[in-house]
């Protein structure tokens, strides 16, 4: 620290300015002090940024810079200190005269610093950042030095982390420095000339500004947002807002963003609304100068540091960072899935993996994803996709699993679906890349006068082909209704046992809950070599029917018997040499 004139001269009144504000990537700015004419010794100007965790080891990052606007003949110097974590920049001791000065870092006029610092406990926190003044004038009366400063949440969880207050410090004659700070704080981001994304839960598309930190205190809204590698939308346009507090007449300010992947906004003149008090960039918003690339794309976080200028574009302070998810696809199927069908989990299972520049290494890339058995939907309550979709969630009945579109199940109460469903969803998931694929329906052959299936696995004992054996159902419209069983907890149905076999999405080393029907549904899907049928209910590939009846099917339904109490299913197995399976295909959905 430079040694002060007289110790008495520096003192530190705090008070607060600022109603709670919430947000997880907060900017505070402060731009130069007052005018001050004529000093005859150093101020000290203390500005804390006080905010309180939610979570232990939440980490935060912080920037400053001292910048030099002008080469006057200087009596002293200035610079910007910026205090350690739950640091006091200076504390000064009324009886004794004596200053003492907490652990932190100096910014020199003329640089930056960009800190990081872990906050251990959950709780309150502060960070103190302090201009130490002399005379910083030219003959003109316009200053030479203007600092900035910056704190942010560091992270890539969507949601308040923590919570914002400031207080402001006073001059060392002891007056009241509030008016010499400027803050600016980003207000929202708006994104367009791409595709708005809908809610996993029927509520619409997510609102605009995608991103937004509420004046009000709500907290921040990060809203996922879809671009394409088509011609018409690979490039990404934003709108910005800034509120801000300042005395001072802002002419000629300048706004850009260093966004990831090089993708940045040019420096573009800004609109000061003086009665607002608020910045922003054109609402019809501004290009980036670089395209997305071609191929399959999720930042996660997508992040833009935007910076101002206050003197033309020679001078450049940290203005903020927003940060969203952005996917970019290949270009969506709009005669399969319109645009106003997108949901958040459907995008994130056709765009997550990076890199596929063909519709068929996207499809390879989504259909991996249903091969692991583990498909996980959009949880807004954790802002994260640890939401575990099944296909008959173990103990659920037929009518407890959703049935119909790719909406019912993403909307479903028991987080469950039937293979239709999961057959729709998987088409939503291709459409997205521009990926065509058709509906397959599984059923006995009608011809042979099968009436069901009965995926594996089942002990039906040693009896010789072709024998006729009976399985009991709870009575149902179904062909049988395994859950409840007619004997509750069992795994006996008549002359047959269920035994655990092939595994459904999310339900582990069980097998779904239900696995006698009359119809199934998967997926027909012609790649560049070959011709695939998905079953994205279990996560398994066949290549045709009798595949799928020698891999899948245990028994097959020949008549049934309804009474009072239950429902037989007289089963016998696909015989020696004998298809009695057949697909259909219906295009599309």
């Amino acid at each position: 620290m430079p040694s002060l004139p007289s110790s008495s001269e520096i003192s530190r009144q705090l008070s607060k300015v600022d109603a709670q504000m919430e947000s997880t990537f907060f900017p505070c700015y402060m731009r130069s002090p007052r005018h001050i004419t004529n000093p005859a010794r150093w101020t000290a100007y203390v500005c804390r940024v006080s905010f309180t965790t939610q979570k232990p080891n939440t980490k935060v990052r912080v920037k400053g810079g001292c910048i030099v606007l002008q080469n006057p003949p200087i009596r002293q110097t200035s610079e910007l200190y910026i205090a350690d974590l739950d640091e006091t920049a200076v504390t000064y001791d009324s009886t004794t005269g004596n200053v003492t000065f907490g652990s932190g870092t100096d910014v020199a006029r003329g640089s930056v610093i960009s800190k990081e610092f872990t906050a251990v406990t959950a709780g309150n926190h502060h960070v103190d950042f302090m201009f130490l003044d002399a005379d910083q004038n030219i003959p003109n009366g316009q200053p030479a030095t203007q600092v900035w400063g910056a704190i942010e949440y560091v992270g890539t969880e969507y949601g308040s982390e923590f919570t914002f207050d400031y207080s402001h410090g006073a001059d060392t004659s002891g007056n009241d420095s509030t008016a010499s700070w400027d803050i600016f704080k980003l207000s929202e981001v708006t994104f367009s000339n791409g595709t708005d994304v809908k809610q996993d839960n029927g509520g619409g598309s997510y609102p605009t500004p995608h991103w937004k930190r509420d004046m009000a205190g709500s907290p921040l809204q990060p809203c996922p947002y879809l671009y394409g590698t088509d011609s018409t939308k690979k490039k990404l346009r934003a709108t910005v807002k800034w509120s801000y507090e300042s005395g001072q007449v802002l002419s000629g300010l300048q706004i850009k963003g260093i966004g990831t992947d090089g993708i940045n906004i040019p420096a573009t003149s800004a609109t000061v609304d003086t009665t607002a008090k608020t910045i922003s960039l054109p609402t019809t918003g501004v290009d980036a100068t670089t395209n997305f690339g071609d191929e399959t794309k999720f930042f996660n976080p997508f992040s833009m540091d935007w910076q101002m200028s206050f003197d033309g574009g020679t001078t450049w302070e940290s203005a903020g960072t927003s940060n969203n998810p952005i996917y970019v696809s290949l270009g969506v199927d709009t005669t399969v899935l319109p645009l106003t069908g997108l949901y958040r989990t459907v995008v994130h299972l056709a765009c997550s993996t990076d890199g596929a520049t063909s519709g068929n290494q996207a499809a390879d890339n989504a259909w991996n994803t249903f091969k692991g058995r583990t498909i996980k939907g959009w949880k807004e309550s954790d802002k994260e996709f640890t939401r575990n979709l099944y296909y008959y969630k173990p103990g659920t009945t037929f009518i407890a699993n959703a049935s119909g579109e790719t909406s019912d199940l993403l909307q479903s109460t028991t987080d469950s679906g039937q293979c239709d469903t999961w057959a729709e969803l998987l088409i939503d998931v291709f459409a997205v890349n521009g990926i065509q694929c058709q509906r397959c329906t599984v059923k006995a052959k009608e011809t042979l006068q099968l009436l069901g299936m009965l995926i594996k696995e089942w002990d039906g004992g040693t009896k010789p082909e072709p024998a006729i054996l009976h399985a009991d159902f709870v009575v149902n419209n179904y062909v049988g209704e395994m859950v409840p069983s007619l004997t509750p907890g069992s795994n006996v149905y008549g002359q047959l046992i269920s035994l655990p076999a092939i595994p459904g999405q999310s339900s582990g080393s069980n097998s779904p809950s239900e696995k006698v029907f009359a119809v199934h549904y998967i997926v027909k899907y012609v790649s560049d070599s070959s011709t695939k049928y998905l079953d994205p209910s279990y996560g398994v590939e066949y290549t045709g029917e009798q595949n799928f009846q020698d891999n899948a099917v245990d028994f097959v339904v020949i008549s049934t018997l309804v009474d009072t109490t239950k429902i037989i299913a007289y089963v016998r197995r696909p015989l020696t040499g004998s298809l009695d399976i057949s697909f259909s295909v219906t295009f599309m959905s």
